[in-house]
């Protein structure tokens, strides 16, 4: 996950990856990521941070916005374990509503609180373990 965040290590641990969210990511790992997340989205970024938000931040966001982009990250990654790697996969079964979220989408999940992003991973680590849903 340290990848999507922009976390620059060739051995990248989960202290990195705390490091990054508590100094804030980097606006263009921002950016990045939400190409990643929003590849046919013109403003993609607003899909992670509000517009304000953004045009605020200097050279990194703030941790707390950090945080949630972070939890963003967390289910795009679980979602990239179950397709192989396959961004656009991914991303297309983030995006669309499912029963098992009261019919909302991972992506809307995540995006709320790190509640919904725990819901959201708890789900998707069931498809991975072949739980019928």
């Amino acid at each position: 996950m340290g990848e999507l965040l922009g976390v620059e290590s060739p051995h990248i641990s989960s202290f990195d990856i705390l490091n990054e969210v508590g100094e804030g990511i980097k606006i263009a790992n921002v950016k990045s990521l939400a190409k990643y997340l929003f590849p046919t989205q013109k403003t993609s970024v607003d899909n992670l941070v509000a517009r304000a938000t953004f045009a605020r931040a200097k050279k990194r966001v703030s941790p707390q916005v950090s945080e949630k982009i972070y939890d963003v990250a967390k289910v795009y990654s679980l979602a990239l374990l179950i397709y192989n790697q396959d961004y656009d996969k991914a991303s297309q079964f983030l995006s669309k509503p499912h029963q098992g979220l009261g019919g909302k989408s991972p992506f809307d999940m995540a995006k709320q609180s790190t509640a919904g992003a725990d819901i959201a991973a708890s789900l998707l680590e069931q498809i991975r373990a072949g739980v019928a849903l």
